[in-house]
């Protein structure tokens, strides 16, 4: 069992040295150049999230700013009520720390 192992592996060992040279000048570039176009492709792709998620904060941003104004000017009549209940707080908190 082991002399067919070793057998088996002594053919694939010669197998191979005779394509190590097509491996060397025709396969070995092209997987080079593969990987330096998957490594292309990550940095574009990298590149391109990076503007989307700057766009997307960018736009929340602006649609953020459009409630809160809209909701400033809807609460803007209610301003003095909040007020006037402000200082009506502010003088029972004074009568209690008065009573202290």
């Amino acid at each position: 069992m082991r002399i067919n192992k070793f057998i088996i592996g002594l053919g694939m060992g010669m197998g191979l040295s005779k394509f190590y040279d097509s491996f060397k000048n025709q396969i070995k570039p092209e997987v080079v150049k593969v990987l330096g176009n998957a490594i292309a492709i990550r940095e574009n792709t990298k590149n391109f999230f990076g503007e989307v998620v700057i766009t997307a904060q960018e736009q929340n941003r602006e649609n953020y700013k459009k409630i809160n104004y809209a909701s400033i000017k809807e609460n803007y009549s209610n301003i003095p009520d909040n007020i006037d209940n402000l200082k009506d707080q502010l003088t029972k908190i004074q009568k209690q720390l008065s009573k202290l």
